[in-house]
Parts: C-alpha cells; sequence; structure tokens
C-alpha cells in the first residue's frame, strides 16, 4: 500500500515541478547575440564624400609668385653674366648664359605659383592647377621683356635699371603665369545623386574614382 501511495505521489507531482521549472526558465530563447539582431526597416545612409581642399586665392596666388618673379629675375641676370664672362669663346659661354638669362626665372616662378597653387593637394591626382602651358607663357613674356629690356639698357652693373627691369617683367610674368593656372585650373570631382524610386530608401550618391584631362 505504502509503495502504491509513492508512486501515486510522484506520478502526481512529477507535472507540478515541470511547470514550475517551465516558469522559471526564459519563455524563448535566440541563437543570435544582442548587436547581432536584424533590425527590420533599418537603413544606414550613405557617407558624404569629403569635399575637395581648398585652393589659395588669387591675390594671394600672385603675390607669392611676384615675390619669386621679382626675386629670381636678378639672379639669373647676374648668373648670366658670370658664365658669360668665364671664357673668352663667345658660343661657349654665350648659349649656357642666354639659356639661363632665359629659363632660371621664369621657370623658378612658375615652379613656385604650381607648388602654391597645389600645396593642398599634394598626394593627390586631382591637382587643380597645370604646369607646362602657364610657364611657356610665361617664358615666352620673359624673353620679350629682356628683348626690350636690352634696348633699354637694363644691365647688371647698373642696380637701378635691374630694380626696374625686375618690377616690370616679375609683374607681367606672374600675372600671365597665374592668370593662365586659373583660366586652366581643373574643377574638382563633383558627386552625383542618383534618386531612389523605392519607399524608405534615400538617394545613392556616386563619386568618380579618376577623372583624365586632355
Amino acid at each position: 500500500m505504502r509503495l502504491l501511495f509513492l508512486v501515486a505521489a510522484v506520478t502526481l507531482g512529477a507535472p507540478v515541478h515541470a511547470a514550475g521549472w517551465l516558469e522559471a526558465s526564459p519563455r524563448h530563447a535566440s541563437l543570435l547575440a544582442p548587436d547581432d539582431s536584424p533590425h527590420v526597416g533599418s537603413y544606414h545612409a550613405p557617407v558624404e564624400p569629403k569635399g575637395s581642399p581648398h585652393t589659395p586665392r588669387y591675390i594671394a596666388h600672385l603675390g607669392v609668385t611676384f615675390a619669386s618673379a621679382f626675386i629670381t629675375i636678378p639672379v639669373g641676370q647676374v648668373l648670366a653674366s658670370l658664365i658669360g664672362n668665364l671664357s673668352i669663346n663667345l658660343i661657349a659661354t654665350a648659349i649656357p648664359a642666354l639659356l639661363i638669362m632665359g629659363l632660371v626665372a621664369p621657370t623658378l616662378t612658375a615652379l613656385s605659383a604650381w607648388l602654391f597653387g597645389n600645396m593642398n593637394f599634394f598626394g593627390r591626382d586631382d591637382k587643380p592647377y597645370p604646369f607646362v602651358v602657364p610657364w611657356l607663357l610665361g617664358t615666352a613674356v620673359h624673353i620679350v621683356a629682356l628683348i626690350l629690356g636690352g634696348f633699354a639698357g637694363v644691365s647688371v652693373g647698373v642696380p637701378a635699371s635691374l630694380f626696374l627691369f625686375a618690377l616690370a617683367d616679375g609683374f607681367a610674368m606672374s600675372g600671365v603665369t597665374v592668370g593662365f593656372m586659373h583660366l586652366l585650373q581643373r574643377k574638382p570631382v563633383q558627386a552625383q545623386a542618383l534618386p531612389s524610386f523605392v519607399p524608405g530608401i534615400s538617394e545613392t550618391t556616386v563619386v568618380p574614382l579618376a577623372v583624365s584631362s586632355f
């Protein structure tokens, strides 16, 4: 009789204990971590692409270029005079002297203008200001100024004439160099937005990765 009562008690008590265990345990289990659970309907907007760096203002660009021209013009004249007096051989000294006189000042002027204008774009392929065309035009202006200065009697031995020549030639050469750099300035790449026709999805931003200039 006692054995029958014990079996009945265990049989009746088992569902009670099982119900208590289920009540104490979580009602549902998730196989995903809290951070891994999907967010239905969520959307991450695209990150706005970084804009291009700023270019220097025209007045500052012209001022730096003029300072470089004003310094390098007398330097080119003095170097050409020194080279021309190294030997009595006219051909051996005239050609290097003429090259120095005609190329030193415009090359250093265009280089300083190019470096200052593109100083925020080093390491990038989209530099805004070109070098070759402004350098060629600045060299042409400098050669014309040298011819006119020769007729006007500009000489290294007359510092006042060289000073005035450096002012006039420096202003003309730097103006042409910087002017054509800004005239031929490459515009920064513009991002384009493609509209979305799907509800809840914003527009797509497209940025070209490379630009070819001819």
